[in-house]
């Protein structure tokens, strides 16, 4: 109590700890090939992260990483094409259900906000 009391009047030096630098983290690894049932190449996965993370930072004012947007568009896209569970997404990403909901609806927004700039009536 007594060490406690002289580190917080400064009397003792603190121990400083090193900070862990920042990481990408990723939920699970699958050897197969995400691409066979989205049917996009990669290139194009990467120009929709390219146009959704344009469009993320002029609607909301938010910027979103290449690696993240990336992320998000795949976890939407395997959505739609393997059965929509919201359940087998999340865990497999390591996502809760509140934070998977959360990215579809974004990619959601995004796609219906595109696909009404070019409805001609």
């Amino acid at each position: 109590m007594i060490a406690a009391a002289a580190i917080a009047a400064g009397i003792l030096p603190q121990a400083r700890l090193q900070r862990a630098p920042n990481k990408k983290r990723i939920g699970c690894y699958l050897a197969e090939d995400v691409f066979f049932a989205i049917r996009l190449s990669e290139a194009k996965v990467h120009q929709l992260a390219v146009e959704y993370s344009q469009w993320r930072w002029q609607e909301e004012g938010v910027k979103t990483g290449i690696f993240y947007a990336e992320r998000k568009l795949k976890l939407f896209l395997l959505y739609l094409a393997r059965g929509r569970y919201y359940h087998q997404h999340a865990r497999a990403e390591g996502l809760s259900l509140t934070a998977t909901a959360t990215y579809l609806s974004h990619i959601a927004a995004f796609f219906a906000d595109t696909a009404t700039q070019y409805v001609y009536v």
